[in-house]
């Protein structure tokens, strides 16, 4: 009865017996998973319903399977650090409201802040240069 009942599924919708030939790249947190960059073409069915990731270096992602896998690294360490640089703009901003009107207290908190914004715009274009690169790579 269930190989009927199978049968009749693989026969009616063709595609539900067809497996994925790329993965579904979704990372942690917001965090771009290690494989984010790399080229479609790496990415192949296993015949369960899952995909397996091909990195050897006569495969088809070539020998510079290292350089998207980096870039993918390198672009969470940014995120991570424009993260980082919000939470100093905070404990600058804290720091600037309980200096208790000390001249050298608020002096230091503002250019504490002034430095958080600056690496908080750091941050945030390399993350988008990072990004446009590992794109154009992926295809």
């Amino acid at each position: 009865m269930i190989t009927y009942a199978l049968a009749w599924l693989v026969t009616t919708f063709p595609s539900f017996a067809q497996t994925p030939a790329v993965c579904e790249k979704k990372g942690f947190l917001g965090l771009p998973a290690w494989y984010e960059y790399l080229p479609d073409a790496a990415f192949k069915a296993d015949g369960v319903g899952g995909c397996l990731i091909d990195l050897k270096f006569d495969g088809p992602a070539g020998p510079n399977v290292l350089i998207p896998i980096g870039l993918a690294v390198l672009d969470g360490l940014l995120r991570i650090a424009g993260v980082v640089a919000v939470i100093f703009v905070i404990v600058a901003g804290f720091n600037f409201i309980t200096s208790a009107g000390s001249p050298d207290k608020a002096a230091s908190a503002r250019q504490q802040a002034i430095n958080a914004l600056v690496g908080a715009a750091i941050a945030i274009s390399a993350a988008a240069i990072v990004q446009f690169v590992g794109g154009r790579i992926a295809g």
